[in-house]
């Protein structure tokens, strides 16, 4: 009897599904046959995340591109940028003349509708910004990856002139300075869109950024020099993390 019970646990194991490099092999009983299942892979496109930073620790290799973000118990598209600084940045505002194209290219003008200044500059709501500034902990302005310029939102928040605060819809998101607020001895740091609401600007004269990179130098005969970032034709793209 000890015997019987040992040939038919031996056919159990045999008959049993293993698995291999990815594939559900079943075995056959004679130890010849079988068959492979692929595993099928997961699509980080169909999931749905806290955040970008969120999805990056789930998925590390996932694309930059559009992905499923709940705010405020609702779920909206958000765009991601997974490889710039580690990834994880969150897209909240497109300040610029031509962007029409990149919001339909990505299918994400219904998250990005609400304007902030005439129709150049999409937004997040101002509810869902508000969500995302709460549980971010850096604000970044990017032209492209040897364009840029980020600070803290706490930082950002207590600037002297024009503190980050609740909406994106206005020209100046950000302004500190040393001596007034009128920006005119090179004594400040802002970013935002200029009085005409063509071009986005990034002064850093007085090192408010906590990182400042590929801005240009202009040598000015009474206050020195000053560092800019502008891009008049572009896109200037905002992004919390």
């Amino acid at each position: 009897m000890n015997k019987i019970n040992n040939l038919f646990c031996s056919l159990a194991i045999l008959s049993a599904p293993v698995m291999a490099d990815g594939y559900i092999i079943q075995q056959g009983i004679d130890g010849i046959g079988d068959s492979r299942t692929p595993v099928a892979e997961v699509n980080p496109k169909d999931g749905i995340y806290e955040s970008c930073v969120d999805l990056k620790a789930k998925y590390p290799a996932a694309d930059t591109g559009v992905y499923n973000i709940t705010i405020n118990n609702q779920v909206f598209k958000g765009y991601c940028n997974q490889t710039f600084k580690g990834g994880g940045w969150q897209l909240v505002q497109i300040r610029g003349p031509v962007i029409s194209d990149f919001l339909e290219n990505n299918n994400i003008g219904d998250s990005y509708k609400s304007t902030a200044i005439g129709n150049i500059s999409p937004t997040l709501s101002d509810t869902v910004w508000q969500s995302l500034k709460t549980k971010s902990s850096t604000i970044l302005y990017y032209v492209n990856s040897n364009q840029y310029a980020y600070l803290s939102i706490a930082k950002a928040s207590n600037a002297s002139c024009t503190k980050l605060n609740g909406t994106l819809k206005q020209m100046v998101l950000m302004h500190d300075e040393l001596d007034s607020c009128n920006a005119g001895n090179y004594d400040y740091s802002f970013f935002g869109t200029d009085s005409q609401g063509i071009a986005d600007w990034a002064y850093n004269d007085n090192n408010y950024f906590d990182a400042f990179v590929g801005g240009n130098r202009e040598a000015h005969i009474n206050s020195g020099d000053y560092s800019k970032i502008i891009d008049p034709v572009g896109n200037v793209f905002v992004y919390v993390k």
